[in-house]
């Protein structure tokens, strides 16, 4: 499929990106409980992003066997964000490129601004190469009822928020968790979420 490029700002590219793979095989609307496993190693575009309404909860999941992650890729033809979250959304073992939002989320838009519980847990995946023309490049999260939950494996590689936060963006109360899952060799937590090449055209790179 497609996407519709957004008029309110210029896309990141002249040469739009990831277009052109096969259409994703992802509810438009998720009003209730859904659970979706994607091929690991193959691509897909959104022709729109996928809406979580208040009281829904999606599962995404790319491949995971014998320790080895291996993600499905999400592609929003750097036309349109993947996912906007009013419910509940987890993602695990997915690669997120080439997402556009004409507002603050390239990527992801958690919102609790109208006093729902809106959350969403990152496992064994990536953002990476998308950009909003506001604020939260990679994941922008609003309200006090916002979470966004970062397991191990996680990395924001390469996205940009035209204002505020290149990878994240966090506003009105908003927290950003970061989890452990495992254990070092000498005892304690051990996470690994990571960061590299985000930018933003104000702070919060």
């Amino acid at each position: 499929c497609t996407p519709k490029v957004p008029s309110v700002c210029t896309p990141k590219s002249d040469n739009l990106r990831g277009q052109f793979f096969p259409a994703c095989r992802l509810p438009q609307i998720v009003a209730s409980t859904n659970s979706t496993s994607l091929p690991g190693g193959e691509s897909c575009t959104l022709c729109s992003h996928v809406t979580i309404q208040a009281g829904g909860f999606l599962l995404v999941k790319g491949e995971f066997r014998g320790g080895v992650s291996n993600p499905a890729i999400i592609s929003g033809g750097d036309a349109t964000r993947h996912f906007l979250v009013f419910g509940k959304l987890v993602l695990e073992d997915v690669i997120l490129v080439y997402g556009f939002s004409g507002v603050d989320g390239g990527a992801i838009l958690i919102d609790s601004s109208r006093g729902n519980d809106a959350s969403v847990i990152l496992n064994r995946s990536v953002v990476r190469d998308c950009e909003a023309c506001r604020n939260g490049g990679g994941v922008a999260v609003h309200g006090e009822n916002g979470t966004l939950s970062l397991r191990d494996g996680v990395l924001f590689e390469r996205n940009k928020g035209r204002n505020n936060g290149g990878a994240l963006y966090a506003s009105d109360g908003a927290r950003v968790h970061v989890i452990a899952q495992s254990e070092g060799e000498l005892g304690g937590s051990v996470i690994n979420v990571t960061g590299r090449g985000n930018h933003a055209g104000v702070g919060g790179g």
